[in-house]
């Protein structure tokens, strides 16, 4: 189970298809136009935005490293602190010791990743019941531009530095998560999906 689980991580790594690149690279052209088009105090003209969300989208699809792999890590700790929790509850001191013992690694992961670490970032369980929640209130679908739009509306003054910060591809790290989500929703059965492109909607 963990060779494949190192399988999974080591090629999504190593997920160098040219078309994801080709988007990326297309969204970070986008930004640096939208951000010029700012700093001039000029207008974003509203296709930019769509076209740069619908590729927003699509890379999210497509498995992005810079996407799956920090939630990759919320999730391998999340899974590690409830073994911790079995180990202490039917081992006892010795299971304790062993487990601070095998900790350290996951320690030495969290520094390194501190921007991704609980507390700092909105958790993703919250970003789930508003994504749901605004799908609903739409009518069960609605487009990409729209769902973001609304869910800073609903909790945009509860997002932390950290989620506000923008990565070199042009996410925010809490756009980051709630396309994973929405990823996580379609899998569990909730979302469609084969919603029409830039559409996410309620099964």
């Amino acid at each position: 189970m963990i060779e494949e689980l190192g399988e999974i991580i080591q090629g999504t790594i190593q997920n160098e298809d040219p078309e994801l690149l080709k988007k990326k690279n297309q969204i970070g052209a986008l930004n640096l136009a939208m951000n010029q088009l700012t700093a001039c105090e000029l207008h974003v003209p509203e296709d930019l935005k769509l076209r740069k969300e619908s590729l927003e989208d699509e890379v999210a699809r497509m498995g992005d490293p810079d996407v799956v792999l920090p939630v990759m890590h919320d999730e391998l700790v999340e899974l590690v602190h409830m073994i911790e929790i079995h180990f202490n509850d039917s081992r006892g001191r010795s299971g304790k010791a062993r487990i601070r013992k095998n900790k350290k690694s996951f320690k030495n992961l969290h520094k390194e990743n501190k921007s991704f670490s609980s507390g700092e970032i909105t958790p993703r369980n919250v970003l789930k019941l508003v994504l749901i929640d605004v799908l609903r209130d739409m009518g069960g679908r609605g487009g990409v531009g729209e769902i973001k739009d609304e869910m800073i509306i609903r909790i945009g003054d509860q997002f932390t530095d950290k989620d506000k910060e923008q990565h070199s591809s042009g996410y925010a790290r809490w756009w980051y998560n709630t396309q994973w989500v929405r990823q996580e929703l379609v899998f569990d059965g909730v979302l469609r999906d084969d919603s029409p492109r830039g559409v996410w909607e309620l099964k």
